[in-house]
């Protein structure tokens, strides 16, 4: 689990860095964006489909 990640944030890495003297500063958003999306957003769509049960 904790090699894919670090692989999947590496290649996101090289992509936000090409053409840019400064590679370091898209580091972290890209690496905020990767983490939102794997684990944020299943956690909200999971709640909304809780709500979605109860109020039906």
């Amino acid at each position: 689990m904790r090699k894919p990640m670090n692989d999947a944030v590496d290649h996101q890495q090289k992509i936000m860095g090409q053409g840019s003297p400064h590679g370091g500063k898209i580091d972290w958003p890209a690496k905020m964006i990767i983490y939102l999306m794997l684990f944020v957003a299943p956690v909200v769509y999971f709640v909304l489909f809780i709500i979605g049960l109860f109020t039906k």
